[in-house]
């Protein structure tokens, strides 16, 4: 099972262990773990880099949670890139669904969460934090969901943006 198709079905949340079992010795039962929200690029999940990044990180006592933004609606990743269809801006409401959706789960520590994005995931990552602190809704959202965002996101990492012509 791969780690990045784990949160686009809610049907199989209970897969969800995979992550939080990898390197299980630093997830002690019954503690929630801190959580890294992992949102990948223009191209789509790449399993060996999602799984890569979890090693590194479940090594360390945090769990990680990369949500695909794509399969589930269908979208070819060319047209993402090219900025056609799901744009950043739009994309960022995927950003505030999953802190919304990982709220309840027990096994995060849900006021220790951290972001991170490649490329577009990184543009997305960006125009959710100026829509949060601007109180502006993503595109496709009709009101910003109550998750006390300044509060529970402590860290927010940005790996090469996407350049854009203006």
């Amino acid at each position: 099972m791969s780690i990045f198709e784990l949160y686009a079905d809610k049907s199989r949340h209970g897969e969800l262990a995979e992550i939080f079992t990898y390197g299980a010795q630093h997830h002690p039962k019954g503690l929630a773990a801190p959580t890294l929200l992992f949102f990948h690029g223009c191209s789509g999940p790449t399993l060996s880099h999602e799984q890569d990044w979890a090693k590194r990180f479940n090594e360390n006592g945090i769990a990680v949670i990369a949500p695909d933004s794509y399969s589930g609606r269908g979208i070819n990743w060319t047209e993402i890139c090219d900025l056609k269809v799901m744009t950043p801006w739009q994309r960022s409401a995927d950003v505030l669904a999953t802190i919304q959706s990982v709220l309840s789960d027990p096994r995060v520590d849900a006021n220790n969460l951290y972001l991170a994005g490649f490329s577009h995931g990184a543009i997305t990552l960006w125009s959710s934090l100026v829509q949060v602190s601007k109180q502006q809704l993503p595109i496709g959202l009709d009101k910003l969901p109550d998750i006390n965002f300044e509060q529970r996101v402590k860290g927010v990492f940005l790996f090469y943006g996407t350049c854009m012509d203006n």
